[in-house]
């Protein structure tokens, strides 16, 4: 049992010598507890995906990223790339001149993926509007994901889901939905 603190240096029962370091605790506390979910409330997402809403990513490609997941700011739709995250998973579709077999375009993409990984076996992949590809997944420390590549008409695709291994499993299915959206030959 410690030492009782004497009535003279107590504030509700507190020691007042200590009060200043206890309400700055206290302070931190409720800042992280309740002011900064509020502002994180208060801010819009303008950025999340509608439903139904599809992306034109240069060279007169389209795909239609899962609803409610956010693109990223630095997108750069008329240069070949949408990035779309929903939180921690990250897919970044990238579009571009290729002239080669869709093995030649998956070494590329491979070679571009910088994490250390075991990847599994390469299969085949149809978009609902029948363009073939080529898809693997891959397992690493920390990271889990599966690229996928097409190519038609000298046009180049890769798509490269990246993220936490509980996310990933959790969302594969809305990336695999969104790669069968992929679509060559659209009007921008």
């Amino acid at each position: 049992m410690g030492m009782a603190v004497p009535v003279e240096h107590r504030v509700l029962g507190l020691d007042k010598r200590m009060l200043g370091g206890t309400l700055a605790v206290l302070a931190v506390v409720l800042l992280w507890a309740v002011v900064v979910p509020l502002i994180a409330d208060a801010i819009p997402y303008d950025n999340e995906v509608a439903s139904g809403e599809s992306f034109s990513i240069g060279k007169s490609v389209s795909i239609v990223p899962p609803v409610g997941w956010e693109v990223e700011p630095r997108t750069v739709l008329d240069s070949g790339i949408l990035v779309v995250h929903n939180s921690g998973l990250t897919v970044t579709v990238t579009v571009g001149t290729f002239d080669g077999d869709l093995s030649e375009l998956m070494a590329k993409a491979n070679d571009g993926l910088d994490i250390d990984r075991t990847t599994k076996p390469q299969s085949s992949i149809t978009t609902n509007d029948g363009s073939t590809g080529l898809i693997e997944s891959f397992d690493g420390v920390n990271q889990h994901g599966m690229l996928a590549v097409f190519a038609e008409d000298d046009v180049g695709v890769e798509v490269e889901a990246v993220g936490p291994e509980p996310l990933f499993t959790r969302y594969s299915d809305e990336v695999l939905a969104m790669i069968a959206t992929l679509k060559f030959g659209v009007e921008s």
